[in-house]
């Protein structure tokens, strides 16, 4: 009776043994389609930006004469970045303008102007892998806190610009490398911090769930690590916690309605939290004012970007700003300036 015994357990060791073996593969192809997943999804997600969608204006649409500007360059983790100075006589201090993520040094056009007629130096730049700058592609949304922490090591030395007191204004992924470069450079007196994200990881985690559900945890680790490989200690840093810990004057400004940067991902949720002196938070009352990129534009600018429906875009209209909310930037620039005086 002890051979059938025998060979009854053995089978059943070679079956555990097959098992374990098909769950090891299983899990190893696992992980490696994880891994070339997480490797492909910036590719296709932050891949090479021209900068500019139908709704901007460029910088043709301005008068060169009144708003001339100079070219010059500066180096991100090995590539060549262009930007522009816009350099007023005897300005008030140097608005260094931090786009959103694919955006290009156009796009806030009207912000420029209006803040070169207000008495300010304007500069902006094209991201790594927009516009005429070099890269293959944005690589993630921590990209845009590396290259504006680049382009503050080449402000300092600068002639033209580093005598100036600077301000910064940041929408969307721009306005977290904002939030992040409080304390990175001595001379910036305040920052205005548009539609921003608290962290990169939680803002894709969140937008992945949306598309997949519970696959996005599974591959939240995979996310991280790809995040850390691309980006090493520039990762992930906490915008809220940067803000706290600076005695800069900060206002942030949020939207009801932001499908881009939900409030549950947004820097605007720490409004209770941060709670030290010189932080400003707003929000625009009217509706069509609420969405990520809309806070600046009057109502009907906005009304009309979210209700076009084709055909030929009245750029002009469309990116109209709103007095009242441009009134605001400005006096905190001004009062950030002079309290630092």
């Amino acid at each position: 009776m002890d051979e059938p015994v025998k060979k009854t357990e053995k089978k059943k060791r070679g079956t555990v043994k097959r098992i374990v073996k098909i769950l090891l593969i299983a899990a190893a192809l696992f992980v490696v389609l994880s891994v070339l997943a997480t490797a492909l999804v910036p590719v296709f997600m932050f891949g090479r930006s021209d900068g500019g969608t139908g709704f901007n204006l460029v910088y043709s649409d301005a008068d060169a004469k009144e708003y001339p500007r100079e070219r010059f360059t500066f180096t991100s983790r090995g590539n060549e970045l262009v930007g522009y100075l816009y350099a007023r006589d005897d300005p008030k201090g140097l608005v260094v303008l931090v786009n959103g993520i694919k955006n290009n040094s156009d796009v806030h056009l009207n912000h420029i102007k209006a803040f070169c007629d207000a008495g300010w130096s304007v500069v902006t730049y094209d991201a790594t892998g927009v516009g005429e700058s070099e890269g293959n592609g944005t690589f993630g949304l921590a990209q845009v806190k590396v290259d504006l922490f680049a382009f503050l090591d080449y402000l300092k030395t600068d002639e033209k610009m580093n005598s100036l007191p600077v301000v910064l204004f940041g929408h969307s992924a721009g306005g977290y490398a904002a939030a992040c470069a409080l304390g990175r450079y001595e001379k910036i007196r305040g920052a205005v911090v548009i539609s921003a994200f608290d962290t990169p990881s939680e803002t894709m985690a969140y937008h992945a769930k949306a598309r997949v559900g519970f696959l996005a945890d599974v591959e939240y680790p995979f996310m991280l690590l790809g995040n850390l490989i691309a980006f090493g200690a520039d990762a992930d840093a906490k915008a809220h916690e940067s803000v706290a810990a600076s005695d800069t004057p900060v206002l942030i400004v949020g939207g009801s309605s932001d499908d881009t940067v939900p409030y549950a991902v947004s820097l605007y949720r720490f409004k209770d939290e941060i709670g030290r002196c010189g932080v400003e938070f707003y929000m625009p009352e009217e509706e069509e004012r609420n969405e990520h990129s809309t806070p600046w534009l009057t109502p009907e600018a906005a009304e009309y970007i979210n209700t076009w429906n084709g055909g030929e875009v009245d750029r002009e209209l469309a990116n109209e700003l709103d007095p009242d909310f441009l009134g605001v930037v400005l006096a905190f620039f001004e009062k950030s300036v002079s309290s630092a005086s």
